[in-house]
């Protein structure tokens, strides 16, 4: 599993994981979402937090595909760099280089964005 690999190859913990990719999902919020109202309403949304995890486990795969894992030297500072260059590829995933991933993370995003306005149509038929 990526996720266990990420960890052990960053030095840190399950916590601090799930804290990260929590804490970067109200992040990706607030750069996506000027009104406070919708920020909040995807917030609390299932469809968000569902795709926001997707895009994370893509580009958690992107990442170990750039790292020489087998031949890291984990007594260097390897850790404070590529968890610096972890959260930033998060943080910003048009650092992504692979065209492909880019592509699905937007298609992705356009979907999930349908799904939770056609779920909010629905909620105010009924």
């Amino acid at each position: 599993m990526n996720k266990n690999k990420i960890m052990t190859l960053l030095g840190i913990t399950e916590e601090d994981y799930n804290s990260l990719q929590f804490d970067l999902g109200m992040s990706y919020l607030g750069k996506i979402c000027s009104a406070a109202v919708i920020r909040k309403e995807l917030s609390y949304n299932e469809l968000y937090w569902n795709w926001w995890k997707s895009q994370w486990n893509r580009i958690d795969e992107y990442f170990l595909e750039g790292m020489a894992v087998d031949r890291i030297d984990t007594k260097s500072q390897f850790y404070r760099l590529a968890y610096i260059h972890y959260v930033e590829i998060h943080r910003k995933p048009h650092l992504v280089t692979d065209r492909f991933v880019q592509d699905e993370i937007a298609n992705d995003y356009n979907h999930m964005i349908r799904e939770i306005i056609k779920n909010s149509i629905n909620k105010e038929v009924l």
